[in-house]
């Protein structure tokens, strides 16, 4: 819950400063494994929070995804942690939810496999071609 605390408080400051333009909204956080965990115990648990988290009103459309670096980077991240809601008033409704939910079970569980710095939100436009 501790790493998932400053996306609540974030949420909550982002739903009044919304870029007009935003289509959808991401959180961002970088991580690290705790002790011998793997890349493959991060995916399992990660499959497991999402379908918990789909459960909860305004989550049933989040989509994740675990990013492992290939290539530089900071040292001390072994891979980003990406949320994507499809809008910011969903992403607000889930956290709304969150507290006492399947998910946050789980994420609080998941302290075992990795730690996390606070997330970082970030309102996204897809781009089309003209």
């Amino acid at each position: 819950m501790k790493k998932l605390l400053h996306s609540m408080i974030v949420a909550t400051f982002a739903l009044s400063a919304t870029p007009a333009l935003s289509d959808q909204v991401f959180e961002a956080m970088q991580c690290k494994l705790v002790g011998e965990k793997s890349d493959s115990d991060v995916i399992a648990e990660a499959k497991k929070w999402l379908a918990a988290a789909r459960t909860v009103p305004g989550g049933k459309d989040l989509q994740l995804s675990i990013h492992f670096p290939v290539a530089g980077g900071r040292p001390d991240t072994d891979f980003v942690f990406v949320l994507r809601a499809p809008s910011f008033e969903a992403w607000g409704r889930f956290w709304d939810n969150y507290a006492g939910s399947a998910a946050e079970k789980i994420d609080d569980a998941a302290d075992a496999i990795t730690k996390c710095s606070s997330g970082r939100l970030y309102g996204g436009v897809d781009i089309q071609p003209e």
